[in-house]
């Protein structure tokens, strides 16, 4: 019975979070810390500790403390490994993990991931170069195959001793973008949704309804090229790298014959906004300084969108129409008939 009892207690695990991401796994033994790509779910390393005393501090008065200190040591670890990762130039190789000083009484391995081009975990290699685990995927990322091994460390390093449980969920629990294997369930947790990897979709239905689509349950068209991270709006990998350089800084000028089919035009441009994401925009310039231009909102995929109406001697009355942020935004000027005087008078109209 007391075999019993001490496994259902070394099964219990606690998450540490930093912002919206795992930043720690801790079952009272081991704690394994990962390291993420800069504002992504992409993990780049996975450190795993040892240390005797975490088990003894678990009966003991003080454990909360001793533990919030382990944890307070292995986040400076991670800290110090992204620090290490964002400071390499091309062409330059990761410094050796030796030169990290661990706590005299802990005993730390670090795994460094190979992932494939959406961010999935394919491999786990050690500071050697040794493959301590690797997956083999089906296309909407149920696991085919999940290998693990002791890999050899230095002679000051021995071997951390994993258990099966160790071995296949706490040492590399990261699927798709943002998806964190469940092995109670065998879901991956993926934010807002939880996603089902042997359907190829999601358990629940999208939390804004018919907004998000008209399958409520689907994961992306396609898993080779997309991911979603939130379990909220697919993305589609490469969109902006690809035509980035064809969309930056280039303006799209259309004509139109009244100002209501402009305005219809626009509308029809920028598509459903989500409820609650519209806001007044506030010109800043000219004849629109301090008066209501336009408003920016958010559309069901969650892209960004500003429609605007503005004059310029150029293109006239027109409305600017934004589908994104920043140089891969598409834009648009969509002009009608009216001089200064008619965007005087529509500007009196949304005051």
């Amino acid at each position: 019975m007391q075999d019993d009892v001490a496994y259902i207690l070394y099964l219990a695990i606690w998450n540490v979070w930093d912002g919206n991401r795992i930043l720690q796994d801790h079952n009272g033994k081991h704690v394994f810390t990962t390291v993420y790509e800069a504002d992504s779910f992409i993990p780049l390393a996975r450190l795993v500790w040892l240390d005797d005393q975490l088990t003894q501090a678990a009966n003991d008065e003080t454990a909360s403390k001793t533990n919030i200190e382990k944890l307070n040591e292995l986040k400076q670890i991670a800290l110090q490994n992204i620090g290490e990762l964002e400071g390499l130039e091309e062409g330059q190789t990761l410094p050796p993990v030796a030169n990290d000083e661990p706590p005299k009484h802990s005993q730390h391995q670090v795994y460094w991931y190979q992932n494939d081009h959406l961010g999935t975990p394919r491999e786990l290699t050690s500071n050697h170069g040794d493959i301590a685990w690797e997956a083999v995927y089906q296309a909407w990322g149920n696991t085919v195959s999940v290998e693990w091994q002791e890999v050899a460390q230095a002679q000051e390093i021995k071997p951390i001793q994993l258990n099966a449980v160790e071995q296949s969920y706490l040492l590399q629990p990261h699927r798709f973008q943002g998806q964190i294997y469940d092995v109670e369930t065998g879901l991956h947790y993926n934010r807002f949704r939880y996603y089902d990897p042997d359907a190829g979709r999601f358990i629940s239905h999208d939390p804004i309804g018919l907004l998000g689509g008209d399958n409520h349950f689907q994961y992306t068209p396609n898993p080779v090229g997309w991911v979603d991270p939130y379990g909220l709006a697919k993305k589609k990998l490469g969109d902006c790298d690809d035509e980035c350089e064809a969309n930056k800084s280039k303006e799209i000028v259309l004509e139109a014959k009244s100002f209501e089919s402009a305005r219809n035009l626009a509308l029809k441009k920028i598509g459903t906004l989500i409820p609650g994401t519209r806001s007044k925009q506030i010109g800043r310039l000219g004849m629109g300084k301090g008066k209501v231009t336009g408003f920016t909102g958010t559309t069901k995929n969650h892209n960004f969108v500003r429609l605007r109406l503005d004059y310029d001697p150029i293109k006239g009355t027109h409305f600017n129409v934004e589908l994104g942020k920043g140089e891969c935004a598409e834009k648009y000027a969509i002009k009608f008939p009216g001089d200064e005087k008619k965007f005087a008078t529509l500007l009196k109209r949304n005051t």
